[in-house]
């Protein structure tokens, strides 16, 4: 009885050392039963030493494995080479590119490599400051296509984006645009409208001008209020218009466009002015005529020296409305060939020349079903 107790006692004791060293090796210490319980078998020490060992074994063994790896990871975030980890996704090198890459707009003193390539020097480029000029023109259609473009173009782009040329003319049909085109076109001899601050003014006075004319052009006397009833031919019995009626129709016209206007305007050179639009630093005077004979360019030149006398304290460019009453069996004139700038040679070397710019208003017309 009393060795078969102490083989028993020793049996729990060593149970018990093996169950202490599983505890210092961080794992929680099961409860101690005098014997396995149901589905368990009892470790002697010498097989729970071994499986320790074993496991401890392997874990080092797949650190060794990784450590490399994670080494090259942290030096390639770090210092910038190196391979990069092997669950990580690996991209190509980037190529060597050397043709011109598209970026967006900076200010001039951050200005592109890539637009001075093209630009040219300073004064010789496209626009009057060279290179620094041309940043807007390519913030606003891309370096990339600004490279294709000879200097002559762009300095042309560049002008119109300066004095609002290209969002004035975005809104307007193409041959809206074709007829301010060929308008401007004139003007660059005149130093009055080549001024930047003349001209970013001038510019909405004469697409909105370009506007009327289309749409009085295209007014169908079957919709006319008697406002626009100017424009057709008079019923039996009654007398051709006169040029107050386009003078108060252009008048209204503008003034609902947002420009500020007067009819009838008094001490303006001497005379009284038919229409003046206030712009911001000077004023542009519209004379309206009638012409009931003959309507060709020649024969309206006539009417340009009182339209240019208006200038004599203001800049040398105004405008010339004149409603065209001459007979119209055939089709109207295209608004291309009624639209036109007349330049007007000073009469003295030391006087500057004027320029006005003339707009014929098809008046007195049949509708197309009764030609």
């Amino acid at each position: 009885m009393t060795s078969s107790g102490d083989a028993f006692s020793r049996q729990a004791l060593v149970r018990h050392r093996g169950e202490q060293n599983t505890a210092d090796c961080r794992r929680s210490t099961p409860a101690v039963h005098p014997r396995p319980q149901t589905g368990q078998t009892a470790w002697s020490p010498r097989c729970i030493a071994a499986t320790r060992r074993r496991a401890c074994s392997s874990t080092l063994h797949r650190l060794d494995l990784h450590l490399s790896e994670q080494n090259t990871a942290v030096g390639d975030f770090v210092a910038d080479s190196g391979t990069p980890h092997s669950r990580q996704y690996r991209r190509a090198d980037p190529p060597d590119v050397t043709s011109p890459i598209v970026e967006p707009y900076r200010p001039p003193d951050q200005r592109s490599q890539t637009l001075t390539q093209y630009a040219g020097p300073p004064g010789d480029g496209p626009g009057k400051d060279g290179p620094a000029a041309t940043l807007g023109l390519a913030a606003a259609l891309g370096e990339q296509l600004l490279t294709a473009l000879p200097s002559a173009v762009l300095g042309r782009l560049q002008d119109q984006l300066d004095s609002g040329e290209l969002l004035a003319l975005a809104p307007l049909p193409q041959v809206q645009q074709d007829t301010f085109n060929d308008v401007v076109a004139s003007l660059k001899d005149c130093p009055d409208y080549q001024a930047p601050a003349i001209r970013r003014h001038f510019v909405p006075l004469l697409t909105s001008t370009v506007r009327f004319l289309a749409n009085r052009t295209n007014r169908g006397r079957d919709k006319h209020t008697k406002k626009t009833a100017y424009l057709f031919a008079p019923a039996p019995g009654e007398t051709l218009p006169h040029e107050v009626e386009l003078q108060e129709d252009l008048h209204d016209f503008l003034d609902a466009a947002g420009f500020d206007v007067q009819m009838e305007a008094i001490d303006r050179s001497g005379g009284r002015a038919d229409i003046v639009v206030r712009l911001p630093g000077f004023d542009i005077v519209i004379e309206c005529k009638r012409e009931k004979r003959k309507a060709s360019r020649e024969d309206l030149k006539s009417y340009l020296g009182q339209t240019i006398a208006y200038q004599a304290t203001g800049v040398t460019l105004g405008m010339l409305a004149v409603l065209d009453l001459t007979p119209k069996p055939h089709w109207l004139a295209n608004i291309r060939d009624n639209m036109w700038t007349e330049h007007i040679q000073a009469p003295a070397p030391e006087q500057r020349d004027r320029w006005a710019v003339v707009v014929r208003v098809p008046g007195n017309r049949q509708s197309p079903s009764g030609m």
